[in-house]
C-alpha cells in the first residue's frame, strides 16, 4: 500500500470516528451551543462551545449551569440556577441569573419537559468557529472548495493507469533496498 493510499484511510478513520462520536452524543442526550452573549463573562467566555447534557429536572438545584429558553424569548440562553422554589403544585419553579449579570433574570419559569440541559463543560472560543457556519457565504465557499477537492481527486484518480502506479512502487521499492 502506498503512503498515500495509508493517509487517505487515517484521515477516513479520523472522519468516521468523529461522526460515530457525534451520533452517540446524541443519543445519550449531548448537545452543542455557541454561547453569544456576555452574560456567563468568568465562568463561560463568549463565543465559547458549551456542552450539556439532558439530566432529569427533578435533580436541577442551585448552582447548576442550564441552558433553557427563557418566558417569551425565541431564543435560547445558558445561566446559572440561583433558586429553586415549588409552585402550587408542588413542580420546581427556577430563578436563574448570568454570572456577569449584576441582577437575577427578572422572570420565574417552570420547565415543561421532564428532562433539562445542564452544561457539563464549554470549550472557550471555538463557538465563533462553528457560528461562521450559520452565515451563507461561508457555507457557500466550504461546498465549493469541497466539490472542487473531490472533483480533483476524483480526476487524478480517474487518469491513473494502474500499470505505471504498480511500475512506480517497483522502482520505489528498489530505490529504498539499494538495488536499483
Amino acid at each position: 500500500m502506498t503512503r498515500k493510499r495509508i493517509k487517505y484511510s487515517i484521515w477516513a478513520l479520523l472522519l468516521a470516528i468523529v461522526v460515530a462520536a457525534a451520533v452517540v452524543a446524541h443519543f445519550m442526550g449531548i448537545s452543542a451551543y455557541v454561547i453569544t452573549g456576555g452574560s456567563m463573562t468568568g465562568s463561560i467566555p463568549k463565543g465559547s462551545l458549551a456542552i450539556d447534557r439532558n439530566v432529569p429536572v427533578a435533580e436541577l438545584k442551585a448552582g447548576d449551569v442550564i441552558t433553557f429558553q427563557p418566558p417569551h424569548s425565541d431564543g435560547n440562553v445558558t445561566h446559572r440556577i440561583v433558586q429553586v422554589l415549588k409552585d402550587k403544585d408542588g413542580r420546581p419553579v427556577f430563578r436563574t441569573k448570568g454570572d456577569y449579570n449584576q441582577a437575577v433574570d427578572p422572570w420565574l419559569f417552570n420547565l415543561d419537559k421532564q428532562v433539562q440541559a445542564e452544561n457539563i463543560f464549554h470549550v472557550a472560543y471555538v463557538g465563533y468557529a462553528l457560528a461562521a457556519f450559520t452565515l451563507r457565504w461561508v457555507r457557500t465557499g466550504i461546498l465549493v472548495l469541497a466539490s472542487i477537492l473531490i472533483l480533483s481527486i476524483a480526476l487524478v484518480w480517474l487518469r491513473k493507469n494502474p500499470d505505471e502506479e504498480r511500475m512506480a512502487e517497483k522502482v520505489n521499492f528498489y530505490k529504498t533496498c539499494g538495488t536499483a
